[in-house]
């Protein structure tokens, strides 16, 4: 069984982290959605907000696993038996840094390979802060949003 993880923080998911996995189950037989705290970011939804918004957005895809983890995205892929990560690039800024972690995940263990999808042209511009930025100030982020969750996007207590 070839298992893929795509880890990231998913503050929130948008549509454009969903065509990233629909288009990773073409080659994979599972995709592990997997919800990582990040010290460097802040995020506006908890560990455990993020995962249960995961997993209300793949609750009909039976290929898809949604885990949340703490620690280190190595130690989560030993622990899931997988050696296979996907991650999703929306331009050259984030590919120079995609890069840079790649390095250093080499670093810590040469075997883990990663894969990169770019986004669709459709799906590019998406990203979470901008959900964030525009739902807070009570745009309309219904096009960015999986409909699974907009509900609860559009009422979080934005600080």
């Amino acid at each position: 069984m070839k298992r893929i993880v795509f880890p990231g923080s998913f503050d929130p998911i948008t549509l454009g982290h969903v065509n990233l996995v629909s288009r990773a189950l073409r080659f994979s037989d599972e995709v592990v959605v997997a919800v990582l705290d990040n010290p460097e970011k802040r995020t506006a939804f908890t560990l455990a907000e993020r995962a249960a918004l995961c997993e209300q957005v793949f609750a009909d895809f039976p290929a898809v696993s949604v885990l949340s983890h703490a620690g280190l995205l190595m130690t989560l892929m030993e622990e899931e038996g997988t050696r296979l990560m996907m991650r999703g690039l929306r331009d050259g800024e984030e590919a120079a840094h995609e890069l840079r972690l790649f390095q250093i995940y080499h670093a810590l263990d040469s075997d883990i390979e990663t894969l990169y999808l770019p986004a669709t042209p459709e799906t590019a511009h998406l990203s979470s802060s901008a959900v964030r930025a525009i739902a807070q100030a009570g745009g309309d982020i219904s096009a960015w949003v999986p409909a699974a969750i907009l509900e609860t996007v559009r009422s979080h207590p934005w600080h």
